[in-house]
């Protein structure tokens, strides 16, 4: 806040974070580093997870702004780090995690985890206006990069292009979002038509799960492949990768 004062500029300096404001976030990642005081130790390449190993238990803390997931080998251990976070900031307990943020988590009877976002696309239905749309089996048409760029160029709401490629996050959908993506300076009729081809699809698919498998083989693997010859427009290749930890998909990326 600015302010004029006898012909002088002076500004107030705010004494405590407001929450919604852009720093609240970095203000609370600095309050977490309490938890190092609790020998965790934070993440180099995902400064969001924190980990300790405690009488032979591995012992996690996930963060995201103010929500926290602990993951730990048994409940008493949960606790403790509840109580311990209990000391410093006051902590509401809400018990197994079901939702994290926009993804529902169900955990089934082998331990094994199933993820989905059905909640999220449907929102995403209702806001386009889409929920009664005709559904369609694949993402995106096959033919698309087969295009050149010549296409008619016309003005599109930008907003809801946006919000289209960017609501909902999928293995399944992650190559057509890359590549509609780079379509978002200045999108054509074609395009917009087919984001929302893609939109009605994810509708389809909205059951679909993602699921995170409770086994013993913790096997690191990685499947990569690279497409040199499909794209006619700029004959630039597009490669991806697959990260599995034993049986669970973990990691994925596509890039041009």
């Amino acid at each position: 806040m600015v302010f004029k004062k006898k012909e002088r500029e002076s500004c107030m300096q705010i004494k405590k974070n407001i929450y919604g404001l852009k720093q609240t976030a970095r203000a609370w990642n600095e309050k977490l580093t309490m938890l190092q005081s609790q020998n965790f130790q934070q993440g180099k390449a995902e400064p969001c997870l924190f980990t300790r190993l405690k009488d032979g238990h591995y012992q996690n803390v996930l963060t995201y702004v103010d929500d926290l997931i602990s993951c730990c080998q048994s409940k008493e251990d949960a606790q403790e780090i509840a109580d311990n976070l209990n000391k410093e900031v006051e902590v509401k307990q809400l018990g197994d995690v079901n939702h994290y943020p926009g993804i529902q988590t169900e955990r089934i009877e082998n331990g094994s985890f199933l993820w989905n976002q059905r909640h999220k696309i449907m929102d995403l239905a209702e806001s386009l206006g889409m929920k009664d749309a005709k559904k369609v089996s694949t993402p995106l048409e096959p033919a698309y990069l087969n295009l050149k760029d010549g296409r008619e160029q016309s003005a599109i709401q930008r907003d809801n292009w946006q919000t289209s490629l960017s609501t909902v996050s999928r293995p399944d959908i992650f190559v057509s979002v890359g590549i509609l993506c780079r379509k978002t300076d200045s999108p054509s009729h074609y395009d917009w038509n087919s984001v929302k081809s893609l939109d009605r699809y994810i509708i389809k698919t909205a059951d679909l799960e993602l699921k995170i498998s409770a086994c013993d083989n913790l096997r690191l693997v990685e499947y990569m492949n690279s497409d040199w010859g499909e794209n006619k427009t700029d004959y630039k290749s597009i490669s991806g990768h697959l990260f599995f930890c034993g049986e669970s998909l973990i990691s994925w990326t596509s890039q041009k």
